[in-house]
């Protein structure tokens, strides 16, 4: 039963996002954020997921990344874990004997961009039906719709997504002899290293949601920090007027005082007490729209972090705004009469 429902929550929000992600690309509003990544993780985590779908369907699985490429590259992780699962997706659903192929490859040397290639033995599609799936809500024959769930917007968002991301995307399809789904992406190799281990503070997790609380207090702890968490903006204000903290995690969404009225009371408060000192302040937002980031700092922010919080972007943030000194040296933003 706990596995029924974990496939049909996957299964909804999966649907969801389709929708919120077309929404927001036909609006301008979503986002590609580059940033350095394990390339072989990133894909992992796609496959592993799909190998297990293509097992409980009797199908073959098969990943060949070739050697030579850059371990870590430069580009959207997330975006090119969403194109991956969209296309292993279709071709586990729609393959119903045969196999599944991912192939992996640079398009140049030096690996300058790559060339993916998801393969299966599927029914296939013709020519014209292949022309209109990259339009909303398509799929590829009348059936299709009662026979598979979805909305039928994953190809178009490959599509989108793609050329959005500087890359081009193409299939291969017969009727009756299987599919091949293409797509290259710009991503520059880079040597740099994941850095998870960032300079000790003490954070104020500031969240009305219990489970974001914990993600939250937990993600701080495995990276060295320490954190006192609590549920709204006044709480916030009461614990700010005690000192000792470094940085402060702010969720920009609760009732009574939000994120960004409670950051706007901390600067207050700050300039009544005509020390000179800030405590940094990042917000935890689940709002990746345009003008967000904007929004952050007009409120008196320092920087926002988009949920679901990443470790790696965790630690940049902690890293950037942890000041040197002691936390005990961290001063009371004084509770001022409003």
């Amino acid at each position: 039963m706990a596995s029924l429902i974990q496939t049909s929550c996957e299964s909804l929000a999966g649907m969801l996002n389709e929708v919120l992600d077309a929404a927001r690309l036909e609006t301008g509003q979503l986002r590609i954020e580059i940033a350095a990544f394990d390339l072989a993780s990133a894909i992992d985590s796609v496959t592993q997921r799909m190998a297990a779908r293509a097992r409980e369907k009797g199908l073959a699985f098969e990943v060949d990344v070739a050697p030579g490429l850059p371990a870590r590259v430069e580009s959207d992780p997330q975006r090119l874990r969403q194109i991956l699962a969209y296309l292993l997706d279709n071709a586990v659903k729609f393959t119903t004997s045969g196999k599944v192929r991912l192939e992996v490859s640079a398009v140049d040397k030096p690996a300058a961009a790559l060339l993916f290639r998801v393969i299966d033995t599927g029914p296939g599609i013709d020519p014209v039906a292949a022309a209109v799936l990259v339009q909303p809500f398509t799929q590829g024959d009348s059936t299709a719709a009662r026979s598979h769930s979805g909305v039928g917007l994953g190809l178009t968002l490959v599509y989108r997504l793609v050329n959005l991301m500087g890359g081009s995307v193409g299939v291969e399809s017969t009727r009756g002899g299987g599919s091949t789904f293409w797509f290259v992406l710009p991503a520059k190799g880079v040597v740099d290293e994941p850095r998870l281990t960032v300079r000790p503070g003490h954070i104020l997790i500031v969240d009305d949601n219990p489970v974001n609380q914990m993600v939250a207090a937990r993600a701080v702890h495995n990276l060295g920090c320490t954190s006192q968490v609590v549920s709204g903006g006044e709480a916030a204000l009461e614990a700010l007027s005690h000192g000792g903290f470094n940085l402060v995690l702010m969720d920009c969404q609760m009732p009574v005082l939000d994120g960004y009225q409670s950051t706007r009371l901390i600067r207050q408060r700050e300039a009544a007490l005509h020390r000179g000192g800030r405590i940094p302040v990042v917000a935890m937002t689940a709002n990746a729209l345009a003008g967000e980031h904007e929004l952050c700092i007009e409120a008196g922010m320092d920087d926002y972090l988009t949920k679901p919080i990443r470790m790696a972007s965790l630690a940049r943030t902690i890293e950037r705004w942890v000041p040197a000194a002691k936390k005990e040296n961290a001063a009371p933003v004084a509770v001022a009469p409003d």
